[in-house]
């Protein structure tokens, strides 16, 4: 994703920062100044100025708390508006993830606070990077899951991890995927999931070493400091835990070995899965993502040796569709809370089932309960197998006791 991305104060208009990324023309410091300067005339009379479009550009503006304005500039016609604006709902949480809610709000030394938020610059890069076909996080803001038999030995470790940690927040991540993790990780809100999500996987750690980070859940706790201890057990996998004060790393990092030296087998093994261990899905399955919209999880599996990358992008491409046009996404609250459901005045019914048919793929969508399910299939399926064959899908996932979507 190419993208310029900018942050002003609000009271004053003072630049915080700018982050550019990709081939985009560069954005000169007075178009900089004009961009915030529109926006604060728009609000000084009562308007809200939330997109425009030029020859080449998208532009999306959004205010924070009266506190933190954000400008995103990506390309035009690359991306709808309304992942531009839970992604700019999401950067600002980041900001709230590593510097507090209480000091962006007040935010009396600014020279101090652009110093400070240059600690979330890492967490960023890695969302905007991702903000593609590469991470399916991003678009669906959920937590990407990994699910295995060996999920229920894996659990019994990392709760007896946790519990010596003095934690109740742990989580193990496999192929950038969440495993397992405790019942109050999983409570946390979806914003917070897809930020620890990317911090985890993203933190440049080496095996047998750990990192330590002070974090604000930008939900649960936006005020009140925690630390985030994350270990690489063995490459791919990581286990990480939310602790308060105590104990001290040294305490934790002793305890590592003795609570995961008898599953590293396991997870060896597990590194190298791919495709979700079922042998009875339907062969003409290249790759699906099913997401469990209560739980804030999903599940994203594809065959091995099937041009994951162009089936990854196809997925992509294909959620983004049916999301924009058929299932509306949540519209996050402007204050930074959690988003609200709407719906469509131009749809007065509800779309259950969907496809799509191309030369050289077909796609099908379907939303049962809490479940959304988006598969490819090759092009070969007969049209009127692809309903059976989705819906027996998620059938064979949710059945098992050990699949946490």
């Amino acid at each position: 994703m190419a993208y310029h991305l900018m942050a002003f104060k609000c009271d004053g208009g003072i630049p915080l920062f700018t982050k550019t990324k990709g081939n985009i023309d560069p954005i000169s410091l007075s178009l900089t100044a004009s961009l915030n300067g529109v926006h604060l005339f728009c609000s000084s009379n009562d308007a809200q100025l939330l997109s425009t479009t030029t020859n080449e550009f998208r532009i999306f503006w959004k205010s924070y708390h009266s506190s933190v304005t954000l400008i995103l500039v990506t390309c035009n016609g690359d991306y709808r508006d309304w992942l531009m604006s839970q992604l700019l709902d999401l950067i600002f949480s980041v900001l709230v993830f590593t510097y507090g809610l209480d000091d962006i709000i007040s935010m009396k030394n600014v020279d101090q606070a652009k110093k400070e938020i240059k600690a979330c610059f890492p967490i960023l890069d890695s969302i905007l990077q991702s903000n593609d076909s590469s991470c399916m996080s991003i678009l669906t803001l959920t937590t990407q899951t990994f699910s295995a038999s060996e999920n229920v030995i894996l659990q019994n470790h990392l709760d007896g991890f946790s519990e010596a940690a003095q934690s109740q927040y742990g989580c193990l991540f496999i192929n950038a995927a969440a495993a397992v993790a405790t019942k109050r990780w999983w409570e946390l809100s979806a914003v917070e999931l897809v930020i620890l999500e990317h911090t985890v996987i993203w933190s440049d750690v080496s095996q047998g070493t750990c990192s330590e980070l002070a974090i604000y859940l930008p939900q649960t706790s936006p005020s009140v400091p925690h630390r985030l201890i994350v270990f690489t057990l063995m490459p791919d996998v990581k286990v990480a835990v939310i602790c308060g004060t105590s104990p001290s790393l040294d305490s934790i990092t002793q305890k590592v070995n003795g609570f995961w030296q008898s599953a590293f087998d396991s997870l060896l093994n597990l590194r190298s899965k791919n495709f979700i261990d079922t042998a009875n899905i339907d062969n003409n399955i290249f790759g699906f993502l099913v997401i469990n919209t209560s739980r804030n999880r999903s599940l994203l599996n594809f065959r091995q040796n099937q041009g994951m990358g162009k089936q990854r992008k196809l997925l992509c491409d294909f959620y983004c569709h049916v999301i924009g046009s058929l299932w509306f996404p949540p519209i996050p609250d402007p204050k930074g809370v959690e988003p609200t459901a709407i719906c469509s005045s131009s749809q007065n019914h509800l779309v259950t089932d969907t496809y799509i048919c191309a030369d050289e793929y077909k796609a099908y969508a379907f939303q049962s309960g809490a479940h959304r399910v988006f598969v490819i299939f090759n092009s070969a399926i007969p049209v009127y197998s692809m309903r059976f064959a989705a819906h027996k899908l998620l059938q064979l996932i949710t059945k098992e006791k050990w699949t946490t979507v």
